[in-house]
């Protein structure tokens, strides 16, 4: 969360329950799990990134599993095993998909920092973060940091409406392009190996190809979709590489599931949150893991669950104009304006 300073950790869906704090002594800006979406076991550790005070900091927490169950008295994260002072607020965070110990933070300075969790030699039990890349490759704010399916490329969007494709190459990071649009982009997500979105200024929902950004300054998008209902779109998520879904939040309150297959438009919008939407995830509903729920977090201090199974089938085909029945909306917590700036679920 934001001004309550905390860390909240929570049970699988559908029947959230809360299970521990974690006060990190400043406001949180981003906090992730480390591993790669779907695979198994269970994440181990949550990275946290503050923001706010002029020297901020990148903790790592140890995932306690026996405090996941719901009657358990432990602690469900442990104190931070690791701390690191970054200069700037920490704007994002990403675990590498080929390792659940290492992780790429990205800052307001336009600086992206990789890091690896490694045990002190010197003091049993101790671990620290080490520093295995710090570049400045964005002039002002990072505004979001997303990595490729295999992890050998970084996306980075700015507050200046500039994104950056690099390959990570042995601890470096080498521009494949970078280019300018014309408005703020509050948020970017890889979808496949040469598709990412970004959502921003304008509130439109933007479709890019890798391929077509090489050597250009400025590119038009593969695909281009404009929510009507909102002047800006903050947030952007998709289930998965291989599905046509997709989900925004936005600056007045609204979250939209898109399908990119059939829709100008969203499919359908809800008003979930009194201010903006901070953060949207998709959530496994169903024993196969259809992804079925949405959970977004937003500037009102509130964390809301969307059900839209009649807007999508078991086979991912149905037209979801022919939905039914509305999603069903459930609000999880409201800390009466407290803000929660993001929300990540343990795939």
């Amino acid at each position: 969360s934001g001004e309550a300073k905390s860390l909240r950790a929570t049970s699988e869906m559908p029947s959230l329950s809360h299970l521990g704090d974690k006060e990190v002594h400043t406001k949180v800006q981003v906090a992730r799990w480390s591993k790669a979406r779907g695979t198994e076991p269970n994440a181990e550790l949550v990275a946290v990134g503050s923001s706010g005070d002029k020297a901020n900091s990148l903790y790592v927490h140890r995932v306690e599993e026996k405090g996941m169950d719901e009657d358990s008295e432990i602690d469900p994260l442990s104190e931070p095993v690791a701390k690191k002072e970054i200069d700037g607020d920490v704007t994002d965070i990403q675990f590498s998909p080929n390792s659940t110990m290492t992780m790429l933070a990205a800052s307001s300075l336009g600086r992206v920092s990789m890091y690896t969790v490694q045990e002190d030699a010197k003091i049993k039990g101790s671990h620290f973060l080490d520093t295995q890349l710090d570049e400045a490759i964005h002039k002002t704010e990072i505004t979001s940091l997303s990595l490729s399916e295999k992890g050998d490329a970084v996306l980075t969007t700015s507050d200046d409406g500039e994104m950056r494709v690099s390959q990570l190459m042995d601890g470096d990071l080498i521009c494949e392009a970078q280019v300018s649009t014309k408005a703020a982009i509050l948020d970017g997500l890889w979808h496949h190996t040469y598709d990412f979105y970004t959502v921003g200024m304008g509130a439109r929902l933007l479709k890019w190809d890798r391929r077509n950004l090489k050597g250009q300054k400025i590119c038009k998008p593969k695909n281009a979709w404009r929510d009507e209902g909102s002047y800006e779109l903050t947030c952007v998520a998709v289930p998965d590489p291989t599905s046509y879904y997709i989900a925004t939040g936005s600056g007045n309150g609204r979250v939209c599931l898109w399908d990119q297959r059939k829709q100008d438009k969203p499919v359908t919008a809800y008003k979930a949150h009194r201010g903006m939407v901070w953060d949207v995830e998709f959530v496994p509903f169903t024993p196969q893991k259809k992804f079925q729920a949405l959970v977004s977090c937003g500037e009102d201090g509130s964390v809301v669950q969307v059900d839209f199974t009649s807007y999508c089938s078991e086979n991912d085909a149905k037209d979801l104009t022919e939905a039914k029945r509305a999603p069903e909306v459930i609000k999880l917590c409201d800390d009466d304006g407290l803000p929660y700036t993001c929300v990540t679920v343990d795939k």
